[in-house]
């Protein structure tokens, strides 16, 4: 294990119920510490209070390893596959891709990845991919800022698993999910209680599958990968960030001020020799030059990575039927549905339009006649509708481009 210290998880459902746990590891075991339920209240949007409740409750101002995740109402979750490539060129390269998944302005949003450790044949790597509104994570960390709590970083739930195919969690807003350019739909039901974990002592949980999304986080975070996935993950504000993180930065302040004292030190003596001076000097410009090739070395590197991804994006853009399918959907769609996710493969694409809240439902005919009369240019093959427990729908579409009469 990384960290010695004890995780602490707290999650928080799109109905507003906090869910939280804290595991300690003793005899290399994993053991459940203690757990709390707080449902949310008819009418009362107090989550945040009741977030500080469970961290007071669970002691996690005590030196914890601690995570929070949450659902959101915009939230965009899929799986990529990528060339394998350092982090910083992996994040420069993603930001080209995401553009063509996500149908909205890229600077509207903030988005975390995480490299899996499977790869396929030709070596490519499964990049997990979290998006959210800006404005809605914004006011996320807004709402948090009311009360007294520090965490080492946000865990989207779904980012936790390895494989998230056959994966439901109750109370987390993802719908369906993409690999691989290919949709897996997953259906309306109940979460299972019953899911592999290697943390003991569940029995105390009230209601494991609710639990569940918090449990996948503590595993997650018991994971040699977790330390590595951190670097990629959405960025905090200072005031959230652990104060023992902050004395870690000064402690090795004091520790890089002492080596450099310790190191005039031994120059001072070394200066008595004017001779040992002069080969310093020379040993010093050595490494400078050096230094300064790799540095051009890199630099080319870099050119040359960006010219190569400038390439494939422009060659990705010769393909504009997703283009043409949303502005069609732009001009077609009823103002009362909007589109939330997309993709394409095998010359269909399949959409996800969505309700809001307040709508009375989904008249799936009404609601599809925009794919019949004149300056129709797809078809529907398959349609259906799910309805969210905030009252809110799905409708799903797999469409097809109507080929040209002559």
């Amino acid at each position: 294990m990384i960290f010695k210290e004890d995780r602490t998880a707290i999650c928080l459902d799109n109905s507003g119920n906090v869910f939280a746990a804290r595991v300690v590891v003793k005899h290399k075991k994993a053991l459940l510490k203690d757990a709390v339920y707080l449902p949310a209240e008819h009418g009362k949007n107090d989550f945040p209070e009741r977030i500080a409740k469970a961290y007071s409750h669970l002691k996690a101002e005590k030196g914890t390893l601690t995570a929070i995740g949450s659902s959101f109402e915009s939230a965009v979750f899929f799986e990529l596959s990528m060339p394998p490539l350092p982090q910083k060129e992996m994040t420069q390269a993603l930001g080209f891709e995401l553009s063509r998944y996500i149908p909205l302005p890229m600077d509207e949003m903030v988005w975390q990845y995480r490299i899996l450790d499977t790869a396929d044949a030709s070596g490519r790597r499964r990049i997990k991919i979290f998006a959210v509104k800006r404005k809605e994570w914004e006011k996320f960390l807004e709402d948090l800022s009311g009360i007294n709590i520090e965490f080492d970083t946000f865990v989207y739930p779904f980012m936790a698993a390895e494989n998230s195919n056959d994966l439901v969690m109750k109370g987390i807003d993802v719908a369906f999910y993409f690999s691989d350019g290919k949709p897996y739909q997953i259906e309306a039901k109940a979460a299972d209680d019953a899911f592999n974990t290697n943390i003991e002592g569940l029995e105390k949980l009230p209601d494991r599958s609710g639990f569940k999304p918090c449990l996948l986080t503590l595993e997650y975070m018991l994971a040699s990968a977790f330390t590595k996935d951190m670097k990629t993950a959405l960025p905090l504000p200072r005031k959230f960030r652990p104060k023992r993180l902050i004395a870690l930065k000064v402690a090795a302040s004091i520790m890089a001020a002492s080596a450099l004292l310790l190191a005039l030190s031994y120059a001072a003596r070394k200066a008595y020799s004017i001779s040992e001076r002069i080969a310093a000097i020379k040993m010093e410009k050595g490494k400078i030059y050096r230094t300064l090739a790799q540095i051009k070395a890199e630099n080319k590197k870099y050119r040359d990575t960006d010219e190569l991804i400038s390439k494939i994006y422009e060659a990705e853009e010769a393909d504009g039927e997703v283009l043409h399918c949303l502005h069609f959907l732009s001009e077609k769609i009823p103002g009362s549905l909007w589109v939330t996710g997309f993709n394409s493969g095998g010359g269909k694409i399949d959409v996800t339009l969505k309700t809001s809240n307040d709508d009375s439902g989904i008249d799936t005919e009404k609601s599809t006649s925009f794919l019949s009369g004149s300056g129709t240019a797809y078809t529907a093959e398959s349609v259906r509708k799910r309805r969210n427990s905030d009252g809110s729908e799905y409708l799903y579409l797999k469409l097809a481009r109507q080929e040209k009469r002559m």
